[in-house]
């Protein structure tokens, strides 16, 4: 028989303007951050959300990311001015859309280790030296942006000696819900993915967190191409009918978003190979996922842990009748690895 979720914590107070909004709820036992997408007419847009100038021109990282295909950009050096056209010797020659916002780290005794964020969707400049952590955080949802967590596996767990948990998010998450995810592929992937859970567990499902691919490019190599900070390779894939920065927009909020890691491209690298999910069905007590050939397997996890395998996933399936979220990953024989949001469980046996 099955037993409806009800959460013992309150519903969620959020404090800033800009809006985070709560999965929508339906009839299929499982809030799908993939409802509504008609994957005839939606595109998987790539997003670089981290990404560094370091000793190149914005031109030429605009140019690199143009050239492999991405979308969409985001620049984490502080202080650039917008609109990025003024760094263009000719904007029309570019099909990619570049994101306002900047990354920010912030030195206090709310922000352990120097917590790195990255701002998106808004030009706010402050001197975090006379910001307290909220206070600058909220800066941003003033000015209508989004905000998340840069590579918090540098800030949490037994790492350093002031490393934080999940309950160090959660205060933000619980009072800024502009405030939309977090990175989980850079800087050691497995203690962010830990975290991913972690919050997954203590918000489902109620509150929506986004996990983002990035790869922290620290300008380009020396070959040309695009590279990461310490190997952890990766990107987002916004799912949206226009890549437009308003649309790309409407995906993020909405959490239509795939994150993938992989092996960084060479200089040869004309095209970025990745397992491709086709659709996601979500039906009553059910999520079926259609990929292209060309993946090993498809894990289904709960708690950082494998609970099932293959394209289905039904309520039959769920590990433990608390269980309160499901997500995917995708993994190719090369090692690239495509994952999902989480699918919220409103109903189990």
């Amino acid at each position: 028989m099955r037993k409806s979720i009800t959460s013992a914590k309150a519903l969620i107070v959020f404090l800033s303007s800009a809006a985070t909004p709560l999965l929508p709820a339906n009839e299929n036992s499982f809030q799908s951050p993939y409802d509504g997408i008609d994957w005839e007419t939606h595109r998987l847009h790539l997003f670089d959300g981290h990404v560094h100038t370091r000793g190149n021109t914005v031109e030429e990282m605009v140019a690199a990311y143009h050239n492999m295909g991405y979308a969409a950009i985001a620049f984490a050096d502080a202080r650039l001015h917008y609109p990025m056209e003024d760094y263009l010797e000719d904007p029309e020659k570019y099909d990619i859309t570049v994101l306002p916002g900047q990354g920010n780290r912030h030195y206090s005794a709310e922000a352990p280790y120097s917590q790195h964020h990255k701002v998106w969707f808004s030009e706010v400049d402050y001197d975090h030296t006379e910001l307290a952590f909220a206070e600058a955080i909220a800066r941003v949802g003033e000015d209508g942006g989004l905000l998340e967590f840069a590579h918090p596996a540098s800030h949490i767990y037994p790492m350093y000696s002031d490393a934080v948990g999940a309950e160090w998010y959660i205060e933000y998450f619980d009072g800024y819900d502009h405030v939309i995810g977090i990175e989980i592929n850079n800087h050691d992937g497995p203690r962010s993915l830990r975290l991913f859970d972690d919050l997954l567990m203590h918000y489902g499902p109620e509150r929506l967190v986004v996990g983002f691919g990035v790869s922290d490019t620290q300008g380009l190599r020396d070959d040309g191409s695009i590279g990461s900070a310490g190997g952890d390779f990766g990107f987002s894939l916004l799912i949206s009918e226009e890549r437009d920065r308003e649309g790309l927009r409407e995906a993020i909020e909405a959490g239509r978003v795939l994150w993938v890691d992989m092996e960084e491209p060479d200089a040869d690298t004309e095209e970025l190979i990745f397992p491709r999910v086709t659709s996601i069905d979500v039906e009553p007590g059910k999520i079926t996922l259609r990929v292209e050939e060309g993946y090993e397997r498809i894990d289904w996890i709960y708690d950082h842990k494998v609970i099932h395998g293959g394209k289905t996933f039904t309520l039959e399936d769920t590990a433990t009748p608390r269980q309160n979220y499901v997500r995917f990953e995708i993994h190719a024989a090369d090692g690239a690895t495509v994952g999902s949001q989480a699918f919220y469980i409103t109903e189990i046996n």
